[in-house]
């Protein structure tokens, strides 16, 4: 096994695929040196991951939308880079991994090339599959060219859609897979509570139940389901309850919609 560091940068993304990642890569090579970059958001997670992390890395975002949008654009790369020289002063990476891209990552770009030896981007799916907005598309377009590899799949759906929209070289692309902890809950869970006994613990027996998931953003398209059930409600049992999760950081950041939602059940499908 061969001894190199590594610097993951997860700033924007959700901590259980990550420490699925970090647990894998330590599992594979016990000699990595692996170093995180995170949000401190993420701090209660830690645990999961102390023993296999040679060092962590948190890194507040700063909130200057006050300024003007141009003195925004210019001074947040610089105070940034100033923060992370000051957070990873003496060292130096083999190779940097950054997963879940953000377009604001583009800022970032300049002091990471010489932090590292080698970049690989790591997209997860939604990071560049729901793009919408045109910067963002050219800032994340920019991110992928300055990396020498990207981990997907060539003929996955993710990798056509980096090939077409953001001209990612298929040479580029190394297949990594590493697993996600809500497979393993799934595969775990599987076979050991029923429909009935879940049913059961939510207080839903004898509800016919139409659960939505995972969390509450826009892009879960929940209006469309609240819509699609209200035109449909003739045909459906008397006693149906519809269960939308909550299970992440979203809930605190769509709550506003949350009530809206709320209140587009009460007039639809009352």
């Amino acid at each position: 096994m061969k001894k190199y560091s590594i610097l993951i940068v997860g700033l924007d993304c959700y901590f259980g695929h990550i420490g699925e990642f970090i647990i894998n890569l330590k599992k594979k090579n016990p000699l990595v040196e692996i170093t995180l970059l995170t949000t401190p958001i993420l701090k209660d997670r830690r645990k999961s991951i102390i023993d296999y992390v040679d060092r962590i890395v948190f890194y507040k975002p700063l909130d200057i939308k006050f300024l003007p949008r141009f003195l925004v654009q210019w001074l947040h790369p610089l105070l940034c880079n100033l923060r992370l020289r000051k957070s990873l002063k003496k060292d130096h990476f083999d190779i940097l991994d950054i997963h879940f891209p953000a377009p604001f990552i583009i800022k970032l770009l300049p002091f990471f090339r010489k932090k590292a030896d080698h970049i690989v981007i790591s997209p997860w799916g939604s990071d560049v599959m729901r793009v919408e907005d045109e910067q963002a598309r050219q800032d994340l377009s920019r991110i992928f060219a300055k990396a020498e590899y990207v981990t997907v799949g060539k003929e996955s759906r993710i990798g056509k859609v980096l090939r077409t929209e953001f001209k990612v070289n298929p040479d580029k692309m190394v297949k990594l897979e590493w697993g996600g902890e809500f497979f393993d809950f799934i595969q775990n869970m599987s076979g050991t509570v029923s429909v009935e006994e879940a049913k059961d613990r939510f207080g839903l027996k004898d509800r016919y139940v139409i659960t939505c998931g995972y969390n509450t953003s826009e892009a879960q398209q929940h209006e469309k389901i609240i819509r699609a059930v209200a035109d449909v409600k003739d045909r459906l049992p008397d006693n149906l309850t519809l269960q939308f999760l909550c299970t992440n950081v979203f809930f605190n950041k769509m709550a506003p919609e949350k009530e809206q939602y709320l209140e587009l059940l009460k007039n639809e499908c009352a």
